[in-house]
Formats: C-alpha cells, structure tokens, sequence
C-alpha cells in the first residue's frame, strides 16, 4: 500500500482547512444533495465529501457510507489532496497503490473511485468529492465533469458557509443589537446582543414577535414600527430595563425600511447602548453647574457672588421698568466686624458670616436676592415693593434677626449688628448704576449716624 504524499503547502492548507471551522459539525443538507446527486450521476452506491486534516480525513457528507473518519494513510483521497488533480482508479484490487489497502480488503471493499478535489482561491486542496462503487468500472468523460462541476458547489457551499460564520461573528461581536423583522413584526435574524439585552439567545428569537420580546415597552415602540412598515427610517432614544439587574440601559434606536420593487418586506434594527454617553453628558452638566456655581456664587456662604447679584438686579430693573414696578437694594454691612477677626481669628470670622448669611436668608422672601458682595459687605435685592415703607420693614426685619440672639462663636456669645442703606427704583434712581451708588450712599449716612440702623436715600 502506497501511504499518500504531504503537500509542500501542508501547513497552509491545513489552516486554511480549520479556518472553514467545518471539522466535526453536524450534516449539511445542500451538502448532503450534491453527494446524493453524485451518486446517482455515476450510478454508484456510495459518495463522499471528504475533508483531508493533517492525520485523517474526515466526511462532511456521505451517502452510503455509515463512517465518519479513516485515516489520511488509507486514504485515497488524500492522493488527490497531494496531486492537486481528479484521481480515477478503475480497478483498486489491480492498482498497486491500493490493492491491499484495508479500505479495498475490508469494508467498504473500494473497488472503484473517482475523486475530485475541493480547491480554494488560494488553490489548496482541503479534501474531494469522490464517488465509490464495489466494482470495478471505466468513467466517461461527462461524468467526471459533472463531478467536476458538483465539486465547485460544494466549495461555494464551503465559502458561503464560512462568510456566514464570519459575517455572524462580526456581528455578535459588535455590543448593540442587530436584526431584521419581516412584515409580520417575526424575527428572521438576530445577534448575540440580544441576549445580554433581553435574556433571550439569537436562535430563541427567531419566529418571536416584536411584541412578544419587547413586552411592556412594545406600545412605545409601536410607532416607530409601524412608522418603519410604512418605508420611514425610524431614529429615537429608549430606556431597556437590564434583565437580570432592572437598571434600565439607555439606548438609541434605528430602524431602517427593507423595500423590494418599493415595497417594504420588513425592517432592519440597529440598538447601540448609550448609557455611557449620557452618564457622560450628566456629569458634564453637573460639572457645568458647578463651575457656574463657583462663578457665580461666594464659597463661603453659598450666597450668590457680586457678579450674580448684579446681574439680577439688571434684569429687576428691567422688569420693573417695563411693568412700572417698584425694586429696591439693601447694601449691609457688619458693624466692628474687624474687631471679631482680630480678636477671635478669621475662623471665628467666617463663622460669623455664615450665621449672618442664614439669618438674612429666613427673614426674606425666596424671590429676594441675598448676595454677599465680599468682607463683610451683603446685598439684598427685593425684586417686587410697594415703595421705601415695604423696603424699610425688611431692613427693620434684618436688623432684628441679627439682635434676636446672640451668635455662639468660638466658645463665645458674640453681639453683631448691621448697619443698611436702602434705595428704590424708580424714586431714587433711574438707572442700575445710580440705584447701586445711592444705596451705597444710604449706608454710609447710617454709619454716621450710630451704626446698628438703617436708612432710606435721600438727595438732601
């Protein structure tokens, strides 16, 4: 018995072999006609698709033949493996090459065999189609065409096969959900996504509903479907309960119209989870707000800053001109408050303003600005008065909060008082600028007047 050749190419072929990943899967129905097709065209009892691996050869499809392996040595494929050429051996019993090979003095007694080989576009030969009978006969020429011809079938069945496998593992490599759904809403094809998605593998899917997978959430998704059955690309945003955990993904949706000679035959779906994106977008916001707060607000007392307040005193006035209203501004300031840093520390200090702070706030309205202007220097902007009488009470009012009790700093109880100058627009003053001056102004005719007290502007 003459074992076959090894190829010079053998550690090519054989992994071009294995990256068809065909080696021991179960039958092929295409693959299964064309051996049946084989057997009839040459009137034979048996036919092969025998795949070559580095130590046997394997049959894909067989028709008449219960094994699914031998060796590669007995193999007679494997000589068409090594020559690269269709083999026809009339009379294996009389072949030197075969006579006692254990394939032809055993079962399956080969007498007969033809044998094609199964080449790819890089020319290696992975195995044949071969034909086999248990007598010994001569082939026409037709014949082993038309063998020839089967053979290239079942090669296109291999690379479409393989295409089927690589396209599969793109896409069930690929984290969002891919599928399409015929007009019925029935899926036809799924990825791997789904069942990290919904709990469900791609081959359950199949033949389910939309409805039946998406469940509670299907009347939201609704019209988008039907917008899709209709030929429109569907694109939109959806929350997907997680399964196992509940917490809902946020995801972005796309559906895009299948249409034949203009007619829609169903709809492809494309989900990507953008969770992360809009977690991403969340915290910028928040870092957004955050850098507007510490622009805008003193970091002490978390009141808003001179540039805030002054900002919204514009837009009072503003208002307040437009609608004839009235908007007067309180300029505060502590009175002696140096000497509670020089004698206790700035700690005591701060502590002091932050209690001020907090007095101010539960005397005044929510639609009053409380602002700290730097130091110990405070504003209250009051939107909506009456007139200087409503402007003096809340001044009143501020410098009572701050008398009610005294404030316990640094094992110490302290008294601290305010002096307020008040002026109201439009009677004091006509524009932004000269309310500020006069309010200011007001103020300092309090502190020459004894402190703890407060004064409305006059022009006297």
């Amino acid at each position: 018995m003459q074992a076959p050749d090894i190829p010079l190419s053998e550690t090519e072929r054989i992994a071009e072999l294995r990256s068809y990943e065909v080696l021991d899967t179960e039958t092929d129905a295409a693959l299964d006609v064309i051996t049946r097709l084989a057997a009839q065209i040459l009137d034979v009892p048996i036919a092969l698709i025998s795949l070559v691996d580095s130590h046997r050869q394997w049959f894909k499809s067989s028709y008449g033949l219960s094994v699914k392996e031998t060796s590669r040595e007995v193999s007679f494929c494997g000589h068409v493996v090594a020559e690269g050429e269709p083999l026809i051996v009339r009379d294996a019993l009389e072949d030197p090459r075969f006579a006692d090979n254990p394939l032809v003095t055993a079962a399956p007694y080969i007498r007969f065999y033809v044998g094609v080989p199964l080449r790819t576009a890089s020319g290696n030969n992975l195995g044949t189609l071969c034909a086999i009978d248990h007598v010994a006969r001569d082939l026409a020429p037709g014949p082993l065409e038309q063998l020839s011809l089967l053979a290239k079938l079942a090669m296109s069945q291999f690379e479409a096969a393989r295409n089927r496998a690589i396209v599969r593992q793109v896409v069930d490599g690929v984290p969002g959900m891919l599928a399409y759904w015929d007009k019925q809403q029935r899926c036809r094809f799924a990825n791997a996504a789904y069942e990290t998605w919904f709990g469900v593998k791609a081959e359950e899917l199949i033949g389910r509903t939309m409805r039946e997978l998406l469940g509670p959430i299907y009347p939201r998704n609704l019209p988008y479907i039907e917008g899709a059955l209709r030929g429109e690309t569907q694109a939109f945003e959806r929350e997907i309960p997680d399964p196992r955990s509940g917490v809902p993904r946020h995801s972005q949706a796309h559906y895009l119209p299948h249409l034949v000679a203009g007619e829609v035959q169903g709809f492809a779906v494309m989900v990507t989870d953008i969770s992360a994106q809009k977690k991403t977008e969340a915290e910028l916001r928040e870092a957004q707000a955050q850098s507007l707060a510490l622009a805008t607000h003193d970091s002490l007392t978390g009141l808003p800053n001179r540039l805030l307040a002054y900002e919204r005193i514009d837009r009072a006035i503003q208002h307040a001109r437009r609608f004839r209203r009235r908007a007067a501004i309180l300029f505060l300031d502590l009175d002696g408050f140096k000497g509670i840093n020089d004698s206790l520390g700035h700690a005591a200090g701060d502590a002091v303003l932050k209690e001020v702070a907090c007095r101010m706030l539960a005397c005044t309205r929510s639609s009053d600005t409380v602002a700290r202007l730097g130091g110990d220097e405070f504003l209250v902007l009051l939107p909506e008065v009456e007139g200087s009488q409503s402007a003096a009470t809340v001044a009143q009012k501020l410098l009572d909060t701050m008398k009610a009790t005294k404030f316990a700093v640094a094992g110490q109880e302290l008294n601290v008082r305010l002096s307020v100058g008040c002026a109201v627009f439009p009677e004091h003053a006509g524009s932004v600028d000269e309310l500020l001056a006069h309010a200011d102004a007001a103020l300092y005719h309090a502190k020459r007047a004894g402190k703890d007290r407060f004064e409305i502007f006059t022009s006297e």
